[in-house]
């Protein structure tokens, strides 16, 4: 089953055993710590629609 965000899809990777023994628990939590990182980041940004939708009307 294919995640539905970002932040799915890094749990997935975090839990993975397959991803564990592939790669080795230190490459997981490095990726695993960057891309919550990089989901938080996203969550918080502003988009341009944003902007010109409702700048004017707050």
């Amino acid at each position: 089953m294919q995640p539905g965000s970002l932040e799915e899809a890094v749990s997935n990777f975090a839990s993975s055993d397959l991803a564990r023994s592939a790669f080795g628990a230190d490459v997981v939590e490095h990726y695993t710590h960057f891309y919550t990182s990089e989901a938080e980041a996203h969550r918080k940004a502003v988009t341009d629609w944003e902007r010109n939708r409702y700048f004017e009307r707050i």
